[in-house]
């Protein structure tokens, strides 16, 4: 019953939003409990990957729109005071470009009455949402796995953290044990498992999993022709079931699916 009732959330949320879009307002503010799935459905139904989400001074939000860009979002409300969305508004209620949204996210804990007024009215298209994102397990090491910054993120967590995966990394078509990795990052192997489990929210076989699936779809792509089988033994794995499914698992797709969206 959660992932139906999910589902319906997730429906209304995108049906919400692609309303927000179709309509005649440039202010589109919405209530939820969760931003970042908030976030996900309007590059959704914008079809848009990437936003600024920063603060923006006036002259910085008129640059934008001169600049045809179409979607800006302002969260994190608590840096911003009344008089900033009332220049907002004023300044681009009269503004001629076609087409420009600006959204407003906001959570229970960031908003006060006076925010929560000017929200409310007649200049924005109003949404509310309790979805909430689910959480992932392995999510966090996997954001970090496959982010812009690579594995350096790692250095904020702990040394340690960083120093056993890159050695992992470098180690990737060997058959490696916790207790290596362990010696590698000079820590004992049940304090390395103890970071994996408090700051990263995984374990030592997963992170092993999630960089051999990495590996194994980088080299897919480098040749999608090539037989799985050899992919599977190359980056560790001995079974092409058992690979199959760690890929699937992690990528989010089939051996196959993922083939399909290649270009051969």
């Amino acid at each position: 019953m959660e992932n139906f009732t999910d589902n319906i959330r997730n429906i209304i949320l995108n049906k919400s939003i692609k309303l927000g879009l179709k309509s005649d307002c440039k202010f589109i503010s919405i209530f939820c409990k969760e931003s970042s799935a908030v976030i996900d459905a309007i590059k959704k139904q914008s079809h848009i990957d990437d936003f600024d989400i920063r603060k923006l001074a006036l002259s910085d939000f008129k640059e934008k729109i001169d600049n045809k860009e179409k979607i800006i979002i302002i969260e994190h409300l608590p840096d911003y005071d009344e008089s900033y969305y009332n220049d907002i508004i004023k300044s681009f209620n009269n503004n001629d470009s076609i087409g420009f949204k600006i959204f407003i996210i906001y959570k229970e804990d960031d908003i006060d009455s006076s925010l929560l007024n000017l929200f409310l009215n007649d200049n924005f298209y109003n949404i509310f949402s309790n979805l909430k994102k689910k959480k992932r397990k392995n999510a966090l090491i996997n954001d970090i796995l496959n982010s812009s910054d690579g594995h350096e993120i790692l250095k904020k967590y702990h040394p340690a953290l960083y120093l056993a995966i890159s050695f992992m990394i470098k180690n990737i078509y060997n058959d490696i044990t916790l207790e290596e990795v362990s010696k590698s990052s000079y820590v004992s192997s049940s304090h390395l498992s103890y970071l994996f489990r408090t700051k990263l929210d995984t374990n030592f076989k997963s992170v092993m999993f999630i960089l051999r699936v990495n590996e194994a779809r980088k080299l897919i792509k480098e040749n999608p022709k090539e037989n799985l089988t050899n992919i599977a033994v190359k980056v560790g794995f001995y079974d092409l079931s058992h690979f199959g499914k760690t890929f699937k698992k992690y990528e989010g797709l089939s051996l196959g699916q993922f083939r399909k969206t290649l270009s051969f």
